[in-house]
């Protein structure tokens, strides 16, 4: 399997550069429609909750810190990974380490979110999809209605598409909603490396998730 995923990578790697040797105006308007292809953006309305998916990192705190301050979302959960096995050594020895939910929490308060309106939930599963799954017990258990999911810009579609089969038998609504600060411009995304990289990334994995799910 590890090693599919790399020849995939590495084929999705070789057409992107083939797009940037083509003919000037016909690689930016390619390159251009499959930024845009990767990005979802919903009209956000009033919602109970703001998410903050594990990726996002500080261009998604501002956002959702903007979300609060606009009276857009009443509460804010931030979604980590597991402890890292050296973070569960440096607990073992008494050493508190700043975890990315200690993290978010801090940085969130500093930007005047409530720290009694923030949660944090740990998600076993890694991957966008057995973030979501948690995500959709964690609604059902706290009876959410609604919910803007913070996604970087990059992976906002398929996020969006996860989401919608996450979402398809419950009453939760949901708008996904990429920080508006996000360094990923569809414009001249291929310019700048980690973009570039981010880009390729995410085309390679929309692709197989519109084989594996084209009705989403």
């Amino acid at each position: 399997m590890a090693i599919r995923l790399r020849w995939r990578w590495a084929l999705s790697f070789v057409l992107v550069l083939g797009l940037l040797a083509a003919v000037p105006a016909v690689r930016r308007g390619t390159l251009r429609q499959l930024g845009r292809a990767l990005v979802a953006s919903d009209p956000v309305e009033r919602a109970d909750l703001a998410v903050l998916m594990t990726a996002v990192g500080a261009v998604g705190e501002l956002e959702v810190a903007d979300l609060v301050h606009e009276g857009r979302a009443g509460r804010v959960l931030v979604m980590v990974p597991p402890p890292s096995r050296i973070e569960g050594e440096y607990a073992r020895r008494g050493v508190s380490l700043e975890t990315p939910g200690t993290r978010s929490v801090r940085i969130l308060g500093a930007l005047g979110v409530p720290i009694g309106a923030i949660d944090v939930l740990e998600v076993a599963q890694g991957g966008t999809v057995g973030e979501l799954a948690a995500l959709r017990q964690w609604c059902a258990e706290h009876r959410v209605g609604s919910v803007i999911v913070v996604s970087d810009r990059p992976h906002s579609r398929r996020a969006r598409r996860t989401l919608r089969r996450a979402m398809a038998d419950t009453p939760v609504g949901f708008f996904v909603n990429p920080p508006r600060f996000d360094r990923f411009d569809v414009a001249d995304w291929w310019s700048d490396r980690d973009s570039l990289r981010a880009g390729i990334i995410e085309l390679e994995k929309l692709a197989l998730d519109w084989i594996l799910h084209p009705l989403s």
